[in-house]
């Protein structure tokens, strides 16, 4: 028998020996969230803008952004970050289906001519979708069904998709196209593959986060389908901008961000890449 299939032999039966306690059963699952609980932290958890290594991308890429789409912009913070960084800036679209955090957003950019707030979601398809509305503007609000606080209000709300949003808005050329949709930016992306085929859009951020789980979402969907695009995808980390090994971590279901880069813009990158993840 060959060495590694001897090794796998060995191991399966170990384990199964410590099946059959209860106590070593107990302590492995402790064991395990443990280091789910490290993979987590070595690839992301710290949603502080400031600290996670997404301020500082926002600075490098800001001089290159003329365009950009905020999907799922709650009160405007990530998009605020761009307009301080953003020198070209021509038009900002923010897309926020949260009735209160809408209105925080008209009112924080009253005076900035440049950004236009649009009260609908973002799906795989146009037309109405589920949202479940925390109050005030809760920043879990979600079209995810049990990823949002229990206090969440269901209503429908009018949707779209990147791609027909984009040809509604005449856009021709997106620079940055954010979203935080917790747990449905996979289906957002899905709904932008038009765009992305076609290389409309230079960048583009996503969270991923627990709620994948909950929509039946994977890491791996996302990177497949921004890969098959010709999209160079990259973890966002204090360090800069990370390799992510899909094979090593697989779908850890941690708070992380990341960026995905078209051919023709990965040259802006250059002074964030640092090495793997």
């Amino acid at each position: 028998m060959p060495l590694d299939m001897l090794l796998r032999s060995q191991l399966t039966h170990i384990r199964r020996g410590m099946a059959r306690s209860m106590l070593l059963s107990r302590v492995a699952a402790y064991a395990s969230r443990q280091l789910q609980g490290v993979v987590c932290e070595r690839l992301g958890g710290d949603p502080d803008s400031d600290r996670n290594g997404e301020q500082r991308l926002i600075e490098v890429l800001g001089p290159h952004i003329s365009t950009f789409v905020d999907v799922g912009a709650n009160v405007g913070d990530w998009s605020a970050r761009v307009v301080g960084a953003a020198s070209q800036l021509e038009r900002g679209h923010l897309l926020e289906p949260n009735r209160a955090a809408c209105a925080r957003l008209e009112e924080r950019f009253a005076d900035l001519t440049s950004l236009r707030i649009h009260p609908v979601a973002a799906a795989r398809a146009p037309g109405t979708i589920e949202f479940f509305e925390e109050p005030g503007c809760g920043e879990t609000s979600s079209t995810v069904a049990g990823s949002s606080r229990a206090d969440a209000v269901r209503r429908e709300v009018p949707c779209t998709t990147v791609d027909a949003f984009l040809g509604d808005e005449g856009i021709e050329e997106l620079d940055w196209l954010k979203i935080d949709a917790e747990g449905a930016d996979l289906a957002v992306l899905q709904g932008a593959i038009g765009s992305l085929s076609a290389h409309r859009v230079r960048w583009v951020q996503f969270e991923y986060n627990g709620a994948w789980i909950r929509a039946g979402a994977r890491l791996s969907d996302a990177l497949e389908l921004l890969d098959d695009h010709g999209y160079r995808t990259l973890l966002i980390h204090p360090r800069g901008l990370l390799d992510f090994p899909y094979d090593i971590y697989r779908d850890f279901y941690g708070y992380s961000n990341f960026l995905a880069a078209s051919p023709s813009s990965r040259d802006a990158l250059a002074p964030l890449l640092a090495g793997a993840a």
